[in-house]
């Protein structure tokens, strides 16, 4: 999960970017000054944390104007909000969220998260770690960056994602990548893997054989561990 803080404060705002770092997010501070926030909110960002301190307003007319646009990724409003009405104010505007000072760090991180994965099955994404799987357009990601897959390949990244944590078995991934009944033969599923592995860089060790049966998708997996089957170049044919 990738967010963006706007804020003036950066002693506050690295505190924000250490303790989302921690739970393995990534995150990054821009001025909440027109100009430079309207550059940043042009990249991509999954979740937006926006100080509203001294006069809202400015937070409040880009929420408003963020939804008018379509845009749905989620905001997160940080004020002091010295009256309930206030707080109902910053959330009529577009706001996902809101919290008041002072901010706890864990209470903000699990905010993050929340209006993150509610975006994310709005915008029919898979996350896994660092990999990204968008179904909207059909391409992936890695820390951000895309990765330039084939069709066969990010179906079967697509495939592996829904199912993470489980082992799937060659059966199942013949029928559900390539709309097999049985298995013709091949290594076609090692070759795919193998090549899918290496575009996934010091990622492609999550792709985890289970000898005799098939493979999972694990992002516990260490990155250092070298994943077995890689050794697959070209398909091999059905013998006899």
């Amino acid at each position: 999960m990738r967010a963006l803080i706007g804020m003036e404060n950066t002693l506050a705002a690295a505190s924000m970017v250490r303790a989302l770092a921690e739970s393995g997010h990534q995150a990054r501070v821009c001025s909440i000054a027109p100009p430079e926030l309207r550059v940043e909110l042009l990249s991509d960002w999954d979740a937006l944390i926006l100080d509203c301190a001294g006069d809202p307003r400015h937070a409040f007319a880009l929420c408003g104007e963020l939804r008018q646009s379509g845009e749905d990724r989620g905001v997160i409003l940080l004020g002091n909000w010295a009256a309930p009405h206030s707080l109902v104010a910053a959330l009529k505007q577009g706001a996902d969220d809101a919290m008041a000072r002072p901010i706890d760090l864990a209470e903000l991180v699990a905010r993050v998260e929340a209006v993150t994965w509610r975006w994310v099955r709005m915008s029919r994404r898979l996350l896994v770690g660092e990999i990204e799987i968008r179904e909207r357009d059909r391409t992936a990601l890695v820390g951000g960056v895309p990765l330039d897959l084939t069709v066969r390949e990010w179906t079967l990244l697509h495939f592996l994602a829904t199912r993470t944590g489980q082992t799937v078995t060659r059966a199942e991934i013949f029928a559900g990548v390539w709309s097999l009944s049985s298995d013709p033969g091949t290594n076609i599923i090692d070759v795919h893997v193998a090549h899918l592995r290496r575009k996934l860089g010091r990622h492609g060790a999550t792709i985890r054989c289970v000898r005799g049966v098939g493979f999972c998708l694990d992002e516990s997996r260490p990155f250092a561990e070298r994943p077995c089957g890689d050794s697959a170049t070209e398909p091999r044919r059905a013998q006899g």
